[in-house]
């Protein structure tokens, strides 16, 4: 999931169908209508102010001048002005609708002020998006990064436009019966995944089942979002019924189980915790959660907001989904513990599971424990995968894997793979044990036995390499994650991520991913290269090619800091020369000459080099090192650092040549 981030500031409830709204992104920015949540790393900084906002469609009287209603008008703040044929349309907040309306028609300057369904000549000047509630009549601005489209807001407005009871008839009560669509076509794979993870790994209940109208795949190219969301509801004099939601997964942003999964445990938090909350308890999503929720996870009120108005972790909606995603899914990351911590377990827990109106079990029993590969007595070799699987009615407290009787690995998630090489053993029999145990101490261990053997003596196979994120071709603006998939036939010894063959700081453990931000490379196309070796020195690369846009047009070069030698300095014996390089955009290369004689080019920003006698005139005594830095855009610097050394005379100095090369 790291936002920018606020939720609207009045979402009362209309009769019949009007749309929620609580909308997340992926790195900022708001982005679908309708009660959206994403699922995605924290980005607190530059925080936008959305609005929800209504449209009047006012007529004017005759004889009254533009230059009168424009006056009028202008006492109102933060209101967008259109015109359609002879009426005025006016965009304005709707919690202001009520008094700029009275105002309008206390005026005399019109003969209707009416609310305005919809804009049969387009969106009007200042505003994005717009959204329309079941009966049509009423339309619903929104200023965001991405437009919303007809067929987002179908997937609700179908459920809107029928009764309750006609709802309630359609929609399944089982996972195994949940309204999948994939609108990319590409992804029809995914319903199994999707279906098989929600009933064996997740929190659910046939109510809040029953309620998940649709889980829906679809593409959006602006990687912003991961996830979302969708809630509709009815409010017929206060009582909110009729809770449902639709949840969406980017698929170009989540391409494997892994990601779906992980997207989903987030999405179905919110969709689970505030159906209960909503229908239940009778709380909007623009209202603080319980108190006792508060209280108990504990939670700072004067901190802790109801939307997104201090940042997307400070969120209690975003909290709450992702604690339940840390207590009732594999997957234990916590987007909001930096500043909320974890939820405390079982009390968290308990209190999520009580939603539903069922007591907490009293829980006796261990973990279903599988060790899913290797399987018993498997003949492995190379880098190996192995996978675990743990699941546990109430919770998986952690599961220990141990190799040889040897602690290799200790996880928090009850589905996880350990990546390991064969390699560092000896050839022969091994064996893996693991212990899974539940919240409550139920503890379940398993032995599996395997052989390994390995003879990589004859191996000339190169590594495979494969960039999975960005794609080739790819336009590129801000921060992306580079994600790279790596494999031998034996075993990997570096897997290395360049950009312009200038290397990027990464892990060294799969996955393997790298941050690039592209706001330091000029403006252009830029080459991706990716290189993995093995112990045998194979090599195996991809390319690809990107393409920035961040209105970066780069005439800043470099500045170089030298920290050795120091200028005038005097040296009798070998020295360093060590310099660093420093740019707006990417420093790609470093050189140092000496005497006007190049003795290094380095990739990157740093330079460290030994300089011993051999290199150096011994029938001069002053010498000029030129050290040259250039970046990404061809911009390039240099500093000169004057220096003396001893001239070479044996008569005078029988142990200069000892004094000389000792460092």
């Amino acid at each position: 999931m790291k936002l920018k981030f606020k939720l609207p500031t009045n979402c009362a409830g209309r009769k019949r169908g009007i749309l929620g709204l609580f909308i997340l992104s992926f790195v900022g920015g708001l982005l679908i209508t309708s009660f959206f949540i994403l699922n995605t790393e924290i980005s607190t900084s530059g925080i936008k102010k959305y609005d929800r906002r209504v449209s009047l469609l006012a007529q004017p009287k005759a004889g009254i001048k533009n230059t009168d209603v424009k006056y009028l008008l202008s006492g109102f703040s933060n209101i967008d002005i259109g015109n359609l044929n002879s009426a005025y349309i006016i965009s304005l907040p709707q919690s202001k609708y009520d008094t700029i309306r009275t105002s309008l028609e206390s005026s005399n300057f019109f003969e209707n002020v009416n609310l305005y369904s919809e804009n049969p000549n387009g969106p009007i000047a200042g505003t994005d998006n717009t959204a329309i509630n079941s009966k049509g009549n009423l339309v619903w601005y929104f200023y965001s990064d991405v437009k919303i489209t007809n067929s987002i807001l179908f997937y609700e407005q179908e459920y809107l436009s029928q009764t309750p009871a006609a709802i309630a008839a359609a929609i399944p009560d089982s996972p195994d019966s949940l309204n999948f669509i994939d609108n990319t076509g590409k992804y029809g794979d995914k319903e199994a995944v999707i279906k098989e993870y929600l009933k064996s790994a997740l929190l659910w209940r046939p109510r809040d089942i029953a309620t998940l109208h649709n889980v829906v795949i679809i593409e959006d190219a602006a990687p912003t979002w991961t996830g979302a969301t969708l809630f509709s509801y009815t409010s017929d004099n206060g009582v909110i019924s009729n809770v449902g939601s639709t949840i969406f997964i980017n698929a170009y942003l989540a391409k494997t189980d892994y990601d779906f999964k992980n997207v989903f445990s987030h999405e179905y938090g919110h969709h689970f915790t505030m159906f209960y909350i909503m229908n239940d308890k009778q709380i909007l999503y623009d209202k603080p959660l319980p108190a006792q929720y508060y209280q108990l996870r504990p939670l700072d009120s004067s901190k802790i907001k109801s939307d997104y108005s201090a940042g997307w972790n400070y969120c209690d909606k975003e909290i709450i989904a992702e604690d339940y995603k840390y207590l009732f899914s594999p997957f234990k990351d916590h987007g909001a513990a930096t500043v909320a911590g974890y939820p405390s377990d079982p009390a968290s827990r308990k209190w999520i599971y009580e939603l539903t109106g069922e007591t907490f079990p009293e829980d006796k029993a261990a973990p279903t424990l599988e060790v899913l590969k290797p399987a018993q007595n498997e003949v492995i070799a190379g880098y190996y995968t192995s996978q675990i699987s743990a699941i546990d009615n109430t919770g998986i407290k952690n599961v220990d894997l141990s190799l040889d009787g040897a602690l290799k690995y200790s996880s928090k998630a009850g589905i996880f793979d350990y990546y390991f090489n064969t390699g560092d053993y000896k050839n022969g029999p091994h064996t893996f044990s693991v212990t899974a145990c539940d919240i409550y101490n139920n503890c379940v261990s398993k032995n599996v036995d395997f052989v390994i053997h390995n003879d990589n003596s004859d191996d000339t196979l190169p590594p495979g390499v494969d960039i999975l994120l960005p794609n080739d071709g790819d336009i590129i603006t801000g921060k992306i994650e580079v994600k790279i998939k790596a494999w031998d036939n034996f075993k990997l010894r570096s897997v290395n991520i360049y950009i312009d063959d200038v290397a990027l700081d990464m892990n060294q453990k799969r996955p393997f991913t790298a941050i690039l931000d592209t706001r330091k490379l000029a403006d252009g196309i830029h080459v991706i290269k990716a290189v993995a070796e093995d112990l045998r020195h194979n090599k195996g690369e991809a390319k690809i090619t990107i393409t920035t846009k961040n209105g970066v047009i780069d005439t800043e070069a470099p500045k170089i800091t030298v920290e050795s030698p120091v200028k005038q300095s005097h040296h009798k014996k070998s020295f360093y020369i060590r310099a660093t390089a420093t740019d707006n955009t990417m420093v790609t290369k470093m050189e140092a000459y000496l005497d006007g004689k190049l003795i290094v080019s380095a990739s990157g920003d740093k330079l460290n080099i030994k300089i011993k006698r051999k290199i150096i005139s011994l029938d001069q005594e002053k010498h000029v090192i030129s050290i040259f830095a250039y970046d990404a855009s061809g911009n390039k610097s240099y500093e000169e650092i004057d220096f003396t050394t001893i001239k070479h005379d044996n008569k005078k100095d029988n142990n200069f040549d000892k004094n000389w090369d000792k460092d």
